[in-house]
């Protein structure tokens, strides 16, 4: 499995309960990637999301699957510890699951994954919910992207670029 987060200088990934930025390319980039896999989905980023994401197998991580409404149609609901249970089921290549939040859901499974596809954003978006912080002893640095620049809808520039962290062990 492998984690796409998208995150400020701080690591930071929502405030709100929204994401703080929205860049054109990163969309593009997780459209790319997570093409014809499966995505794991906490409840919250379900909400924001709004709808199952198209051309891919959508799971939805929730303590209390049984209780979720219609809007979550389209999404398979499932708890933690299920989809942990059925973990080979969704994991048979490299690039068949994709990890993409919220901040719960990272904590809880970042240790299963190989790569984390990170867009970094280099400013303080004052957020309130948080990446976990990747150690430089489970985790070493495969591509540090060259930055590039967003202009947000009121003239903003905003710095970003992609990197690609490697758990240590994973070829």
């Amino acid at each position: 499995m492998n984690a796409m987060v998208i995150c400020d200088s701080k690591n930071g990934i929502a405030r709100n309960g929204d994401q703080p930025i929205h860049i054109p390319n990163d969309l593009k980039r997780l459209r790319a990637l997570t093409k014809n896999s499966t995505v794991v989905i906490g409840r919250k980023t379900a909400e924001v999301i709004g709808s199952p994401l198209v051309d891919r197998t959508n799971i939805l991580i929730s303590s209390n699957p049984g209780a979720l409404g219609p809007q979550y149609k389209g999404f398979q609901a499932m708890t933690l510890q299920k989809f942990l249970d059925d973990w080979y089921m969704y994991n048979q290549g490299t690039d068949s699951c994709w990890l993409l939040g919220g901040e719960q859901l990272y904590r809880s499974l970042i240790r299963n994954c190989d790569r984390v596809y990170m867009t970094r954003v280099d400013e303080d978006l004052k957020c309130d919910q948080f990446f976990p912080k990747l150690s430089r002893l489970r985790w070493a640095v495969e591509l540090v992207g060259h930055p590039m620049i967003y202009v947000d809808h009121d003239g903003n520039e905003h710095v970003y670029h992609f990197d690609v962290y490697r758990r240590r062990g994973v070829s």
